[in-house]
């Protein structure tokens, strides 16, 4: 493991942490039918949708920065984003599952990995052709 996968490996507990998180600890809901600061803060843009494109973005991006493949983070990101989802539907979280959470969550996994550049291969020096080398003795 390289120092640069401790950002990665961070963010995605974090992802679990938040979408396990019951659903009165996130301040989502807001009083006597008052919109929620969240719903405030993005106005008439899903706010729960943005959110989760928002998280799983920086997901990709970090295990990008980290130097894995976009095959592992697209397989790993997936991965991430069907368990959280599974994991709401358990009683006493008062949180539930929803496709259109995990499609978001698709969504942002995906415009992050478009937009990264690939990844580096070191160059390699070429090998010298022996009729361009010169006759021993000469330089």
């Amino acid at each position: 493991m390289t120092p640069r996968a401790l950002p990665a490996i961070s963010w995605t507990g974090l992802i679990f942490v938040l979408c396990l998180a019951p659903q009165s600890w996130l301040g989502t809901v807001g009083q006597a039918g008052e919109p929620s600061w969240l719903d405030q803060l993005f106005g008439v843009i899903p706010t729960d949708k943005v959110l989760h494109s928002g998280m799983f973005a920086v997901f990709a991006l970090l295990w990008r920065w980290s130097g894995a493949s976009r095959a592992r983070i697209l397989a790993g990101g997936l991965a991430v984003a069907v368990l959280s989802e599974l994991g709401q539907s358990i009683p006493g979280l008062d949180r539930s599952s929803d496709l259109a959470d995990l499609l978001a969550d698709l969504a942002g996994l995906g415009l992050a990995l478009a937009i990264c550049p690939p990844r580096r291969t070191p160059a390699r020096d070429p090998v010298p052709d022996p009729a361009e080398s010169p006759e021993p003795g000469r330089v």
